[in-house]
Order: structure tokens, then sequence, then C-alpha cells
């Protein structure tokens, strides 16, 4: 059984003779992909370059070492284009004198060659391309021979050779696959493996299989990017899927992440292929979205910290009152079934990510991409059945809308679907009912006194339970024969009794709710007199509430004037409503 290497060190290439590969792992805290390097008797074949040129002279510092006469050249093979995987190529320059050559599937060479902005999703990290020149051009077009020479002895003859053939083994039509050659012995197969880019390529060196990011090519902030096909994304990842059930001891070395052994890589793109099929109307990640996502990330970041906060504060002080009450099992059931401190950890990484400025190499989907991961993990913990009994629904279920929220904007679904035809006037109805309401029954207490075990339940949700609006009273205004409005009516309750909220603890006790039409958009505005307190309608309350109202195609904003608070929210007319930009 052929055992992964450290990083940095040699290992024999299963099925490959002579060849050896050594790994040079992107780590965690760096930017870039992986770069791996192979020896072969005739010659050195890089996989990808990365971001990092420090590594890269580390790579010169490896081959030099195990090549002093610099006689072998150096072929580097590109798995795709996009900025992460080629930005450190100018520090090949330090593997000079000796002859090196770069290779790529026909439309990486000539997005390098034009420093396309989009097709290398430089415009992701804020950078242009360097200036690559791809001598060595994989899966021609038709026009062009299907193999030719290259020369990188310089010696005026041919070194290397391409010969495109049948993919033998696979049925899957349209795929193309071409041999890497020296004389007459295959070194290397290329696969053409389009979805994730156009230009995207699997690499087969004896039992190895160098498949760059296909593996994550369906995740979110990753599927959309331009040329970002799903069709021909399939199609590969049920071709390599195919390709590994069929193969002896295959070993895959993804773009990132560590070496997998054929089962894992298997679990990877079965997981691929369902994120993949799960993917229903999505918008490009083109530059205004990226940066859309990037503020929005963080400002959800810390709006999701304070609700999570408040969460955890009430849980801890029930957890409390339940010793107090001579309840010690169920307090630390509260404590260790809830995992308060893995929540706590959480929320303190929430403020972390928030806070660290982006890396060199890293793209603006970084700390998206980062919520993603952290807001997963939150819902699913707050998904448990014992804070749902404590907590009251409605705010674990605004809470947990702003994980849905964010995975839905992060996977680029239209929110147009969301959307129904609602009368502002019965929107308002429901918002009154939705503030008078209470998470427990007023007899539910009293019809448990014979039950201690229940009687505790029903004590513990009170206690959990804090009424902000007992003794503020609401005036509405609605304006008469007004327009239906576009909203999901669900998320915009929750919203303006978060706003409510908001103004009541910024001391409000008197709430003017108005509704007027204006123009093509139907104007909610909720205002009051605020107390001598602090006002916590904060700029980031407003980023927040103005992104995720955003993709509900809404608008949002604050006025203060002559001491009143005021937050107004623009509300699309349903048969005028366009789809949100974001």
């Amino acid at each position: 059984m052929w055992v992964a290497p450290k990083n940095n060190e040699w290992q024999p290439v299963p099925g490959a003779g002579k060849v050896r590969f050594m790994q040079f792992e992107r780590s965690a805290a760096a930017a870039g992909c992986n770069v791996y390097l192979l020896e072969f008797p005739e010659l050195f074949i890089l996989v990808d370059l990365g971001v990092d040129q420090q590594r890269l002279a580390e790579v010169a510092d490896t081959v030099n070492g195990a090549n002093p006469t610099q006689e072998k050249p150096l072929l580097s093979i590109l798995t795709h284009c996009h900025i992460d995987h080629i930005a450190a190529a100018p520090a090949l320059e330090c593997l000079r004198p000796r002859q090196l050559a770069i290779a790529g599937h026909e439309a990486c060479r000539a997005a390098l060659a034009d420093r396309d902005q989009v097709l290398t999703a430089s415009y992701l990290f804020g950078c242009i391309p360097p200036a690559i020149d791809v001598g060595v051009a994989l899966f021609c077009d038709e026009s062009s021979p299907a193999s030719f020479a290259a020369d990188p002895h310089g010696q005026g003859k041919a070194f290397l050779t391409l010969s495109e053939r049948d993919p033998a083994g696979i049925t899957q039509p349209g795929l193309r696959v071409q041999d890497i050659k020296i004389a007459d012995t295959v070194i290397a197969t290329a696969y053409a493996t389009p979805g994730h880019s156009p230009d995207s390529i699997c690499l087969l060196v004896g039992r190895i299989l160098f498949c760059g990011d296909l593996p994550f090519a369906g995740n979110p902030a990753v599927a959309g990017i331009p040329g970002w096909n799903q069709k021909e994304l399939l199609t590969s990842l049920e071709v390599m899927t195919d390709f590994l059930r069929s193969g002896d001891e295959a070993v895959v070395c993804a773009g990132h992440g560590p070496i997998l052994d054929r089962e894992g890589a298997l679990a990877q793109f079965a997981a691929a292929t369902r994120q993949t099929l799960g993917i229903k109307g999505i918008a490009t990640l083109d530059a205004d979205r990226s940066a859309f996502l990037k503020g929005y990330a963080q400002t959800l970041l810390y709006e999701a910290n304070s609700a999570i906060a408040i969460i955890l504060g009430r849980l801890w002080v029930v957890a409390e009152h339940l010793e107090l009450m001579e309840e010690p099992e169920r307090g630390k059931n509260i404590r260790e079934s809830a995992d308060l401190e893995a929540l706590c950890d959480l929320v303190e990484r929430f403020g972390r990510s928030a806070a660290r400025e982006d890396r060199f190499g890293e793209p603006e989907t970084r700390l998206p991409m980062v919520a993603g991961e952290i807001l997963a993990k939150i819902d699913r913990m707050l998904g448990n059945g014992l804070i749902a009994g404590i907590i009251d629904a409605a705010r674990l279920r605004r809470t947990r809308n702003l994980v849905l929220d964010f995975g839905n904007a992060l996977r680029g679904i239209s929110f147009r679907e969301l959307l129904r035809p609602e009368k502002p006037d019965q929107l308002v109805y429901c918002l009154l009912e939705e503030l008078k309401s209470k998470p427990y029954g007023d007899d539910d207490l009293m019809a448990a006194t014979d039950d201690h075990g229940r009687f505790v339940e029903e004590l513990t949700r009170r206690m959990a339970y804090r009424p902000l609006f007992s003794g503020v009273s609401f005036c509405p205004d609605v304006q008469e024969g007004l327009p239906m409005v576009a909203v999901e009516r669900g998320h915009l309750l929750d919203t303006l009794v978060g706003l409510c909220e908001l103004l009541v603890t910024s001391g409000g006790n008197q709430i003017a709710i108005d509704v007027a039409s204006i123009g093509d958009e139907v104007r909610l505005t909720l205002s009051t007199m605020p107390g001598p307190g602090p006002d916590l309608v904060s700029d980031r309350k407003v980023e927040f509430y103005s992104a995720t109202l955003r993709l509900y195609g809404a608008k949002f904003s604050v006025h203060r004037e002559e001491g009143r608070l005021t937050v107004v929210i623009n509300l699309p007319v349903a048969d005028t409503f366009q789809d949100p930009v974001i």
C-alpha cells in the first residue's frame, strides 16, 4: 500500500518505474495551491505554480540539488489558469539557466497570452496575472496538429511530443485524452476535464492522479465563477469517478488539501457531484457579486456573533438558575448537551475571521467561504433539540435564517423564487400579532404543577425569555389602496421584529409604524424617540440590514432628525419587481 509522503520528501511514484515525487503542500496559513514536483530520468515536471514565490525558490533548490549539472529540463504543467495556481510564475527564473517550458490547455494558453483577468479569476484577488508563455499547448483545436515537437533542451530536435488518443476504458462521449511522450514512451496522460474552468485538466503519472480543483468546483463561492459550467463539470466528475473506480491503488493529488487515497478521493468526488447537482439558477460570481459577498460576510459575522451571544447568555443564565433551584443535573445537561463551550469557541472564531485582513494571494471570497463554513457548524448546533426546547422559536428561527440567507447568497441562488405578492396592511397586522405573541401559553405553567419534570421545563422556557415589548405601544398608520409588494413574508416579519427590538433597546417606548406608496415602491417606516441611553442602530447594523434586504430586492436606510430615530424599508411593488442584483 502506497503511503503519502510528508511535505518536501521524495517518494517513489507507484506504477512509474524510476520516477519519484515530492509535494509542496500549501500550509493552512498560506494562500495559493499545492505544488507537486516529479523527477524522471529525462526531465522534471512541476504540477502548478501557486502564488508563493519563496516556495518556488525551495522547489528550485530541490531541483538543483537533485540535478546540479542542470542538464535536465523542467516542464511546468498547469492544471488550469486560475491566479492561485499561476501567480508565482516569475519565480521560475530562479531555475535558469536550466531549460524551462510551461504546458497547459490551449484555452489556458490563450487566457494567459491575453492576461485575462476574468478567466484567470485574478479579479477576485485584485491583481493582474503575470505574463506567462505557455509554449506547450495541450488539446489544440481540430485545425491544429494532433502532435508537435517541443525542444526544452534547445538542441533542435524533438524532445517532447503530444499524441491524442481514444480514452481507453472510458465511454463518455467528447472526452479528450492526450499522452505526453518522450521519444515513444508515455510519461504522463492529460485528461480534459472542463467545468471548474474551460481549461481544467487532470494529469496521470503512474498511478498518481493530479486533479487540480475538480473536487471543489461545486463549492459555494467557487461555483459560478466566469468559465464555470455545470453540465461540463458533472461530466468531468463522472468521468474521473469512473476512472478512479476502475483504477489500481490510485492516489489523488488535488490543488488544495492533503493527498487522498482512492476511497477518500471517491468520497470527495461524490460530495462535489451532489453539490453540483443541487445548484439551480446560479448567478455569475463576477467582481460586483464577489465584493458584495465579502462585505455581506463581514457584517453578517458581527450580526451572527451578537445573535448567538444572546442565545448563549440566556442558556448560561438558565443553567445557573437551575443549579440554584437544586436542579444541578438539568443545569449540567444544558451546558453539556447544548455544547456551550463549543458555541463560545465558534463565536470567538467569528471575531478572528471578521477582523483578519486578507493575505497576499487570497481571493475576496476567502471570508465568505470561511463564514459559510462557520455558520453551517453553528446552524447544526442550534438544531439541538435541547436548545429548541429552551430558547423561543422565533429567536432561533431568526438566527438560523441568517445562515440560510447567507448560504443562498453564497451559492448565487436567485431570491426572486422566494418572493410572493403580499398586501401591506396584512403584513402590518401580522407584525403586530408577532410583537404581542409569547413563546408559551399563560396556563401551561399551572397545568404542569403535578408533573415536576414538565413544570421545570415550563419554568426554564420562561427564564430564557425576555419580553422586550411589554409596556411598548405600537401606532400603525397604513395608507389605503396600496399596491401589493413582492416579499418573503417570514423573512420580512423577522427583520421588522429585529428592528423593533433595536428601537426598544435604544430606549423607545412608543413605535410608529407608517406605510405609504412612493413611486414604484412602498415605504415602510418604524420610528421612535429613543431614550438617553446609547443608540444601538450602529453603522454595522445598518450595513447588515442593507445587505440582507438587498437580497430580497428591498432598500434600507436610517434617519435621525430632531431627536427622532427612523428606520426605512422600501419594498418593491409586485408587478414591477426585478431580480435583485447581488
